[in-house]
């Protein structure tokens, strides 16, 4: 008896899993941007609040619903050095919020394109003890596949776009401007990350232990709110000229309306 024609497995919706990989990105920055309007809010009342409080006379107060007279009362308790720290906390909080965002989506792209193109990682030697261990061939190349994202993931913003064009032959219509921003915004956030210290240890001419002042205690990363916001606006046109690139060169596609839009407005929004 003759077998008939095996069903072939339904192709996968490319355009549509990269899709999600941008529409992750772009919510995620959304969201970071909601939570910004909300600190530049704060930021402007608690102030407010501090300064104008004292002379609200108790009376006055005690009219108010109970609630709203117990938030009152934790206002007045905010020092000026806590709110300069809450400050300094939050500006520093989103710069390296946003760059993980780009740094998870450059990997997410990565790790699609290595997807579609395994051959590219022909010069990736898989250990022995994960081909013995494997019990199927796709299980040996997804660990392969996450080794090998995984070392790209050590790389620079700069080196692992460069990797993306000298592999896949991409080319990315970045700006030098941005790209520069890209590695200042990186090595600040990887300075915010390990190290908040503001002196170090060294030898004296005699061989003496001494401590010298390398940062601003109240501020050991010169982070600003202009910062947070400049890198938001360059991670987003990096990662739309990413988008344009992948759809257009790889998948031969042009991008969805709506995710390109949801990029552009990230890199005009306010916060």
């Amino acid at each position: 008896m003759t077998e008939g024609p095996k069903r072939s497995e339904p192709e996968a919706d490319l355009p549509g899993l990269y899709a999600g990989v941008v529409l992750a990105y772009a919510r995620n920055s959304i969201r970071a941007t909601q939570a910004r309007l909300t600190q530049a809010r704060l930021e402007l009342a608690v102030p407010t609040a501090a300064i104008s409080l004292p002379d609200v006379p108790d009376r006055t107060i005690g009219t108010l619903p109970e609630e709203l007279q117990k938030g009152l009362g934790q206002m007045r308790k905010i020092t000026p050095e806590e709110y300069r720290d809450w400050t300094y906390v939050a500006n520093v909080s989103f710069l390296v919020y946003h760059t993980t965002l780009f740094d998870t989506f450059l990997q997410d792209t990565i790790e699609f394109l290595l997807c579609l193109h395994p051959g590219v990682m022909s010069d990736y030697s898989v250990p022995f003890s994960d081909v013995m261990n494997a019990t199927a061939r796709h299980e040996v190349l997804n660990a392969a596949l996450r080794d090998k994202v995984r070392q790209i993931g050590f790389m620079s913003f700069q080196e692992r776009l460069q990797w993306l064009r000298k592999r896949f032959g991409l080319k990315f219509a970045i700006r030098e401007e941005t790209l520069k921003e890209l590695v200042i915004f990186s090595e600040a956030r990887n300075s915010a990350v390990h190290d908040q210290g503001w002196f170090e240890f060294c030898f004296s001419e005699n061989g003496t232990i001494t401590a010298s002042q390398t940062a601003c205690p109240l501020h050991p990363s010169d982070v600003e709110w202009e910062d947070a916001s400049r890198a938001k606006e360059s991670f987003a046109i990096a990662a739309s000229c990413v988008v344009m690139t992948v759809f257009t060169q790889v998948l031969n596609c042009e991008a969805p309306e709506s995710l390109m839009g949801m990029l552009e407005v990230l890199q005009g929004a306010e916060a």
